[in-house]
């Protein structure tokens, strides 16, 4: 006779489910408890005993909640405990162990504990392979050029080669030099002969992140790799021509990574010196638990599935392998790498992950496929002309804008701050490629990370509040670049060293007017390095006379948005006020200046049942009788009450915020 219970884990419409549906189970924890303790279920006493593995304590009132399980014939049985702290584990059984269990307790995929385990070789070798024979969105070119160099791992000694023009099949790697560039193992002219005949490749000689990767290469049964530090020649002096190597392949590193087979991401690495291959977090050794009288090894860990969060990969949030934690995806210059490449394979700290153009899968056995627009899209579009076919010119912009958000997070590394428009240069050049063919060349021009016929929307980007800060990586910085000269001009999300945003607007109605934009580079030839200065001519309604006021932030001051726990204000001459969100609060001038507010625009939702916003640009007088912007507000006309919009009872307070963004007068002024 089966338990009353638990039913021996074994319920009679078990057998009655389709493939690939489970059947669902409750039982009272009460109940489970006592059955556990006063009979002999050896079920009910496993799934009490996997519980209390993570369930430290017993909470009054827990007696009277259910324990839900998930089962199916053949599969790991699925254990949740809903009431918080949640739960979230899976029972499951392994080849090797001998002993019965209920059939409702089968194998699963486990996590390599080691990433260098040949477990984790074979399982990227059929990805590949997988990729390669179905997936038609992902193929390079055929024959796939080689880029100018590569360094050929096929002997037992590794070596630089000039490929000529050749074709093949090559690995691209991507990872963090790190801070200390003397670790860097680099082709200079005063090496590069040697190199060519052979790269040192002892553990004293080359960095361990270089020789995991040569390993990787050669397991995945490749001859070629492509490491910048190696196969660009390092230096300012000329090489092989008038200019130095890095200007000339500089350009063509685009090609380089969509032109791999694959690109190898050494996410966890910070440097050169860290290696690829670690221990996974995801392949720590489960619990072991003995079932009933036959002593059966079971195995219990947390659901692997469950700490996949499709909802914090969309915002970058530290909660997924993909996300800002690993020390790749915190790096500016590898933004562009990751975008570019077709393939790639990342060995992150908590497990293998495979990503290309149609799926995303994980080692743990998580498979999710890619859909058109969703939130590998803005990658795919850079990636490759072919996913700008149907889109409209302001799609093609948004995703633009969705791509300086993912930038702006990163890091630029140790005093290298002058350096951003530089990472950014690759992604630039290859968007602008992109973009001539739906735009005019005048729209198309670049201006300090900004495109000429995207110049309205793209002056609505903000700094991230508060609110979304603590969401994030404690390495995270928002402040003002450390350069001696202003990195960008005032008006370019580059002016800042920070999270930014674009909320979405759309059916945005200008209110002001660009009359000219000019942009001085510091090297006239490069036309997306770094910016020496810029000014925007704008016309539009203008108030001036303004004060800004600051107080402490509480926790009512969500829909106010606060920096550096700040709620800024600015005030005008009537005493009214209305919340802006702060450049950098830190820098700001004192409560006694005047500043100056600039209408850029509203949403126009006219005849559909939807708020509409106001945005506009707060703004401080320079000596030079320019202006320098501080801030931005896009305000939805409603007054707030705490936290509560009150204007979804239809009590609007649209008049006070209209007529104060729409009362100043018509002026043209200069933005530096």
């Amino acid at each position: 006779m089966s338990c009353p219970n638990c039913s021996d884990l074994l319920p009679v419409h078990l057998y009655s489910l389709r493939a690939g549906q489970r059947a669902a189970m409750f039982i009272l924890l009460s109940d489970l408890r006592n059955s556990a303790t006063t009979t002999s279920c050896a079920s009910c006493k496993l799934l009490l005993g996997a519980l209390s593995l993570y369930k430290k304590d017993h909470q009054e009132g827990d007696d009277g909640n259910f324990l839900e399980l998930r089962l199916a014939v053949g599969e790991h049985l699925q254990l949740y405990w809903r009431r918080e702290p949640v739960i979230y584990i899976e029972i499951f059984t392994r080849d090797v162990d001998e002993g019965s269990v209920p059939a409702t307790i089968g194998k699963t995929l486990e996590v390599s504990q080691n990433s260098s385990s040949g477990t984790c070789i074979t399982l990227a070798s059929s990805w590949i392979q997988e990729c390669r024979t179905s997936h038609q969105h992902c193929h390079a070119r055929s024959p796939t050029p080689l880029p100018t160099r590569v360094i050929d791992v096929s002997g037992s000694q590794p070596f630089l080669m000039e490929t000529n023009g050749g074709h093949g099949d090559y690995i691209a790697l991507s990872y963090c030099w790190g801070d200390d560039k003397t670790a860097v193992l680099k082709t200079l002219p005063s090496n590069y002969d040697a190199h060519c005949k052979e790269i040192p490749s002892s553990p004293d000689a080359m960095p361990k992140t270089i020789r995991d990767a040569i390993d990787i290469c050669r397991r995945l049964k490749f001859k070629y790799i492509w490491i910048d530090a190696l196969c660009i020649v390092q230096g300012r002096q000329s090489f092989q021509g008038p200019v130095p190597d890095f200007e000339r392949e500089s350009p063509r590193m685009a090609s380089v990574y969509a032109n791999a087979t694959l690109t190898l991401g050494a996410d966890a690495a910070e440097g050169n010196k860290e290696g690829i291959y670690r221990d996974q977090v995801f392949g720590e050794a489960p619990h072991k638990l003995l079932y009933g009288t036959s002593g059966a090894p079971v195995y219990v860990r947390e659901q692997l599935a469950r700490m996949h969060d499709d909802n914090a990969l969309l915002q970058r949030l530290p909660t997924s392998p993909m996300s800002l934690t690993e020390p790749i995806n915190m790096r500016a210059w590898t933004l562009p790498e990751a975008i570019f490449s077709n393939r790639m394979l990342h060995y992150t700290s908590e497990e293998l992950v495979w990503e290309c153009n149609e799926a995303r899968w994980c080692e743990c056995g998580r498979r999710v496929q890619v859909e058109a627009g969703g939130i590998n899209s803005s990658n795919r579009v850079v990636r490759n002309e072919n996913y700008s076919e149907g889109l409209t010119v302001e799609e093609l912009y948004r995703h633009w804008r969705d791509i300086l958000v993912l930038f702006s997070e990163r890091q630029l590394g140790h005093k290298r701050d002058s350096d951003k428009f530089v990472a950014l240069s690759r992604l630039a050049r290859q968007f602008a490629t992109i973009l001539r063919i739906h735009e005019p060349e005048e729209a198309v021009k670049y201006l300090a990370g900004i495109w000429k016929g995207d110049i309205m929307k793209s002056l609505l980007w903000v700094v991230e509040s508060d609110y979304a800060r603590t969401l994030r990586d404690p390495k995270m910085q928002w402040r003002r670049p450390d350069t001696t000269e202003p990195r960008a001009p005032s008006w370019s999300w580059a002016s800042v060293e920070a999270p930014v945003a674009y909320h979405p607007i759309n059916k945005f109605l200008p209110k002001a007017t660009v009359l000219d934009i000019s942009i001085e580079l510091l090297h006239k030839e490069e036309e997306y390095g770094e910016v020496k200065s810029g000014n925007l001519r704008i016309s539009g309604p203008v108030c001036h006379g303004l004060q800004v006021t600051t107080r402490k932030a509480t926790n009512k001051d969500s829909f106010a948005g606060s920096t550096n726990d700040i709620v800024c204000h600015i005030r005008n001459v009537q005493g009214e006020s209305f919340p802006f969100i702060c450049d950098d609060v830190l820098t700001m001038a004192h409560d006694s200046e005047e500043y100056s507010c600039l209408y850029i625009g509203r949403t126009d939702y006219s005849g559909e049942p939807a708020s509409y916003y106001h945005a506009f640009l707060v703004l401080q007088k320079m000596k030079s009788g320019s202006y320098k912007r501080v801030g931005i507000s896009t305000r939805c006309p409603y007054r707030y009450v705490g936290d509560m919009v009150s204007g979804i009872e239809e009590v609007h307070f649209k008049a006070k915020l209209s007529m104060f963004v729409e009362s100043g007068v018509e002026e043209e002024i200069t933005i530096e």
